[in-house]
């Protein structure tokens, strides 16, 4: 009876996901504020994965991409993340998921800045830059719970937005949806909405996306990326895994992914592009990961990505997960 039941939800949770997604590609393009919220923050897997990580998206880390993802946790978690996107801005992530009966409770929090910001007046002159102040932050309070024997997720999140640029300080509160499935033991389904409600104009984002597990050394995913100020953008991914059984300390991915990012030519000046042969590359990511539930008797992950996105430089992240 379970599969039944799970298809129809799966079937209703695509023609949902169909209908937003037509709803928000149309007007206000472009019109959207705190863009920084289309950022991949708070999980470098993700990153690699060419942002196609909603239907993979487990625990604390996953928090930023889809609330059910919270429902995967049976033991309490921490999750770090310190991101560096191109043109110095950056900033640290850090979740905590904190399961509760039936249900998980999770919190989060991003914090973002720039520096050696280039100011300049009307006529073109530069300016102090140490008197400018640029931030952003995020901040969430999530709820989850997995129904028919964890096959099917579903979580929700109440989040501030906050965007300070030198002097001008803007914040709005909105909130978060997100189901995962699991279909036939190896399919994953997710889809999340996210700043829904905004009381001012937060960009909002719909993230649709599949993955499949093809074995314990294979996973292939998908995604389709639908933010209210842009145009739509999909993603891929693949990781390839040593599992925990084969190299015994711990279990080790490799991965890559593409993210229809649009062309901005060749890098010039960074050695690691060139060096990777990537400095033409605006569009493909790669990452690797490492988890061992046998380091001081925590299970503890960690995961690095690095996204060239040519003239512009690099965006690299760092993530850190602990299950105690």
């Amino acid at each position: 009876m379970a599969k039944p039941v799970i298809l129809k939800i799966a079937a209703a949770a695509a023609a949902v996901a169909l209908a937003c997604q037509a709803v928000m590609a149309g007007g206000g393009a472009g019109s959207g504020a705190g863009a920084f919220m289309k950022l991949p923050i708070g999980s470098a897997r993700g990153t690699a994965l060419g942002h196609s990580y909603t239907a993979l998206a487990e625990g604390a880390d996953g928090l930023s991409w889809n609330p059910a993802a919270l429902a995967t946790v049976s033991q309490r978690e921490l999750a770090f993340s310190h991101i560096s996107w191109f043109q110095d801005y950056g900033g640290n992530y850090a979740a905590y998921a904190q399961p509760m009966g039936s249900w998980v409770v999770g919190v989060n929090f991003a914090y973002l800045s720039i520096d050696n910001f280039d100011v300049r007046d009307i006529y073109g002159m530069g300016g102090n830059t140490e008197t400018v102040s640029v931030n952003n932050t995020f901040g969430s309070v999530a709820l989850s719970r997995a129904f028919f024997k964890e096959k099917f997720m579903l979580g929700g999140a109440l989040k501030r937005v906050s965007e300070g640029n030198d002097g001008s300080n803007y914040s709005s509160m909105c909130f978060d949806l997100g189901a995962k499935a699991r279909l036939f033991d190896r399919l994953l389904l997710g889809m999340s909405l996210q700043n829904l409600g905004a009381t001012g104009d937060v960009v909002q984002m719909m993230r649709t996306g599949a993955a499949w597990v093809i074995n314990d050394y294979i996973t292939v995913s998908g995604e389709i990326e639908t933010p209210s100020d842009s145009r739509t953008r999909k993603g891929f991914g693949a990781e390839i895994t040593l599992p925990e059984s084969l190299i015994q300390v711990g279990k080790f991915s490799l991965r890559a992914g593409y993210f229809d990012n649009d062309d901005t030519g060749e890098n010039y000046d960074d050695g690691m592009l060139k060096t990777l042969g990537l400095n033409r590359i605006s569009d493909i990511s790669l990452g690797a990961g490492f988890y061992s539930n046998e380091l001081a008797g925590y299970g503890i992950g960690m995961d690095f990505a690095v996204a060239p996105y040519g003239a512009l430089g690099k965006a690299t992240q760092i993530s850190v997960k602990i299950a105690f």
